[in-house]
């Protein structure tokens, strides 16, 4: 079977993706895998739907200027989908919110689906270099009041949570 993306080696990789219900399956050629996103164009459509109000974003990117507006879209659906994710595997345990480290590891899957080995360029583009980074966009989210938050979540629940070196390797 030939690679779906080039059409011209045999596939080794065989992905299947699910975002949000939305199951995708690709047979990739090694090279096509290592050098390319893994999310097919519908399921990256499907996901630019789900995003927050662009009016709320750019309040908040007008307030504090540290990160692109892109950086909070992308946290935004990171935490929707974690949410998500919590709700289908236990509706009791969903209204417990979400702790840093899951919020961390669903943010980790989407970038390196979403932009395989370029994710750390990307993120470094839109200001997030480091997993503190990304708290603090979740605590602008909560502090425009977009999203709830528990009286135990504290900014430095982000704090070492990876390096982003190691969280998205640039081969």
């Amino acid at each position: 079977m030939l690679c779906e993306r080039c059409g011209q080696r045999d596939s080794l990789v065989h992905l299947t993706t699910r975002i949000r219900g939305i199951v995708s399956r690709e047979s990739l050629c090694a090279q096509c895998a290592q050098h390319a996103p893994a999310v097919l164009e519908p399921a990256v459509a499907f996901l630019q739907e789900i995003s927050p109000s662009s009016e709320i974003i750019r309040r908040i990117v007008t307030q504090d200027t540290r990160f692109a507006a892109a950086a909070y879209d992308f946290v935004w659906e990171a935490l929707d989908y974690a949410m998500d994710m919590k709700r289908r595997a236990d509706d009791k345990r969903a209204s417990d919110g979400i702790s840093a480290t899951e919020l961390l590891e669903t943010f980790r899957t989407l970038a390196l689906l979403r932009f395989g080995n370029g994710a750390k360029h990307r993120l470094n583009a839109w200001g997030i270099e480091n997993s503190e980074d990304v708290g603090e966009i979740v605590f602008r989210f909560c502090e425009a009041g977009y999203f709830g938050k528990l009286p135990t979540d504290r900014r430095e629940d982000f704090k070492g949570g990876y390096d982003l070196s190691e969280a998205f390797p640039e081969i």
